[in-house]
């Protein structure tokens, strides 16, 4: 751990050039004198104000890094100009320097009472006043980075918690294991507080389920605008029950309209229907789905090629059937699952996935399939997933 180093303790200046100091003091001789230190400082952004009153007026328009404040002066004086500068939301916390000649305890304890920052002992030392200035605009910057970050923070936080509310609630996962005998779970993790990667599930009818995984070019907030863009047009638009390859068209040609130039996503949907058997999907260039038959060896990657949404337009996808019989799955990733270096920086191959699923898959719960498959990668990768991980596990009982 490396030790923390004060703000300035090795020396360095701030910049003071764009810097905004208001002096407020009824006495010219002190502007003359104030300013003449600032000016020869580097601090060429000053105004003045001959009470409080017109202290309070220039705070509005000038809008001050600093105040100088004298305490002694007619019609508004030092303590109550703080009055109602601490009293502001917008400009409260603007440090104040008051200047003085007062010396007794109960004298200064009333000035900080009143809101000054720090007080400046007259007559003015010009080395102790720049000095001073500069410390407390360099508190005051530090300040402001640390709300603007605490901000940021929040501002992530929240869109985090608005793109998780873009899955599948626990609540249809749950419809469709009685509905259809589907189990189906998923593992989602972004590379940063936000990503570009999204799956989810729509009840087609009586015995049909989509399912569907989307991964945005890029990640971070860029990608995640983007995941958002997508799901309005998906909420909008009900999939055909037999035609994926068409849902697919629409998509795109909306995307494309929407998208910026060089971004696109790709895109595996398919429809589970347990009356006919069958797995029904198109893809955009999306990673090749597995599918595969519990208590058995069956284990196949099956073709995802296309051309990935919001690329171009007038695109044509190809519908693709596979039978899906009871007892089958279908295991559903992104890129980062075979795009994460291992301890020796080998990325996981077709036989490495397997291997991975096969480990994983001891009974046909999909929910504890999943948990051991994630710890299992977890043990062989060497570091967290370079990109934003969707794993998605669905498998159709016989009971």
């Amino acid at each position: 751990m490396s030790e923390r180093v004060p703000p300035n303790s090795t020396g360095a200046a701030i910049s003071v050039d764009d810097c905004r100091v208001l002096v407020v003091d009824d006495n010219e001789s002190n502007w003359l004198l104030i300013g003449g230190i600032l000016d020869a400082a580097g601090i060429g952004k000053l105004e003045f104000a001959c009470d409080g009153i017109d202290g309070l007026a220039k705070v509005a328009s000038f809008k001050p890094d600093i105040i100088i404040l004298d305490i002694m002066m007619p019609n508004m004086d030092g303590l109550e100009f703080m009055g109602h500068m601490r009293n502001s939301t917008e400009l409260g916390t603007v440090p104040i320097l008051v200047q003085t000649a007062l010396n007794s305890n109960e004298e200064r304890n009333e000035i900080y009472a009143a809101g000054a920052t720090d007080m400046l002992t007259k007559p003015l030392n010009p080395g102790e006043l720049i000095t001073r200035v500069r410390t407390h605009l360099e508190n005051r910057r530090l300040t402001k980075i640390h709300q603007n970050q605490l901000r940021l923070d929040a501002e992530l936080d929240a869109a985090k918690r608005m793109q998780e509310a873009l899955l599948p609630p626990p609540s249809l996962f749950q419809e469709i294991r009685q509905r259809t005998g589907l189990g189906i779970d998923s593992h989602f993790e972004t590379s940063s507080e936000l990503g570009g990667d999204m799956w989810g599930l729509h009840a087609l009818g009586e015995n049909q389920t989509g399912i569907f995984t989307i991964d945005f070019s890029g990640h971070g907030l860029g990608a995640s605008l983007n995941t958002f863009r997508l799901h309005t047009i998906m909420s909008n638009l009900r999939p055909p029950a037999d035609d994926p390859a068409q849902y697919l068209c629409v998509l795109n040609e909306q995307l494309k309209q929407l998208l910026p130039l060089g971004q696109f996503a790709t895109m595996f949907y398919g429809i589970i229907d347990t009356k006919e058997d069958t797995l029904a999907y198109s893809a955009a260039g999306a990673p090749f789905p597995l599918v595969g038959r519990l208590g058995t060896s069956e284990l196949q990657y099956h073709e995802a090629a296309g051309v990935p949404l919001g690329m171009k337009q007038n695109v044509t996808y190809e519908n693709r059937r596979l039978d899906f019989p009871e007892d089958s799955y279908l295991f559903l990733y992104s890129d980062a699952l075979i795009e994460t270096p291992d301890r020796d920086g080998h990325d996981l191959d077709e036989n490495g996935v397997k291997d991975l699923l096969t480990k994983s898959l001891t009974s046909g719960d999909a929910h504890s399939t999943l948990h051991r498959l994630r710890d299992n990668f977890d043990h062989w990768t060497a570091a967290s997933p370079v990109d934003d991980l969707t794993l998605v596990l669905a498998i159709r009982s016989h009971d």
